[in-house]
Order: structure tokens, then sequence, then C-alpha cells
């Protein structure tokens, strides 16, 4: 019997611990939560955008920001971010500074960044940024220079 609860822990702490989510599950599951604002500019409104200034090869923005959303919802998400493991992205920043914490994760084709991932946590505030793409390395250091 001991044998039996010990084999049934050590199954359910490996699927607790297995169960790290990629960035486009994260996006999914808190784009839909109550409290959560989120903003899509797709494909077109970033064309549109273009007629006024360069947008730099992006061609879509997602932003979840949970400025509004419960408690309880953060600290689920804070967890989730910390057990993010996704093998088509790379780290590019990690700040842990002060209770804050921004991870910038991107995903790279060739010399071209595809995506570029920001997680932001704070004690007041959280959000997720995702940029779609096909940014050369020039116009993204061109982009943060202006």
């Amino acid at each position: 019997m001991k044998k039996i609860l010990l084999s049934l822990a050590a199954v359910l702490l490996f699927s607790f611990v297995t169960n790290a989510q990629t960035v486009d599950q994260l996006f999914r599951k808190y784009a839909k939560e109550s409290g959560v604002v989120h903003v899509n500019i797709g494909k077109f409104g970033m064309m549109f955008a273009g007629l006024f200034s360069d947008t730099g090869g992006v061609k879509g923005v997602d932003v979840l920001a949970f400025s509004d959303c419960a408690p309880s919802l953060r600290e689920e998400l804070q967890q989730a971010v910390g057990s993010l493991k996704d093998p088509d992205y790379e780290p590019l920043v990690t700040v842990n500074d002060k209770g804050e914490h921004v991870r910038i994760l991107v995903k790279t084709k060739s010399d071209r960044i595809r995506e570029l991932v920001v997680l932001s946590a704070s004690h007041t505030d959280m959000a997720l940024v995702r940029i779609r793409g096909n940014i050369r390395l020039s116009d993204l250091s061109r982009i943060i220079n202006d």
C-alpha cells in the first residue's frame, strides 16, 4: 500500500513539473479570462499603420494586460510564466529587480526575428506582449534608437 501511494505521489509530482506551457498556450488561455484586457492589432491594422510610419517588418501585435483581473489570476500567471518552457523561443533579456520581473524571448528564423515576446510582472501590474513579423536585427536596433 505504501509503494502504491508513493508511486501515485511521484506520478502526480511529475505531471505538475512537466506541465510547462508554451507561449501560444499562455496567450490562448489568458486572452479569454475575465478582467484581462486583450488588444490585437492584425496584419490589416499594421498595414494601415505603415501608411503613417515605418513598422519595421512588424505584422501584428498582441497585448494582454492584467491590471483589472483577480489577484488569484495574477498569481496563476506568475507561476505559468515561471514554468514557461518553449523550445521555439530563446531568451534575449531577463530582469529581476525589486519585485519586478521581465523576460524577453525571441523566435528567430535565419537572421530575422519572427516573434518577440515580452513577459512583464510586478506586484501591481502584469502584461504579456507578442510582436509578430519579419524583423531584421538592423530594423530592431533602429526602432529602439528612435
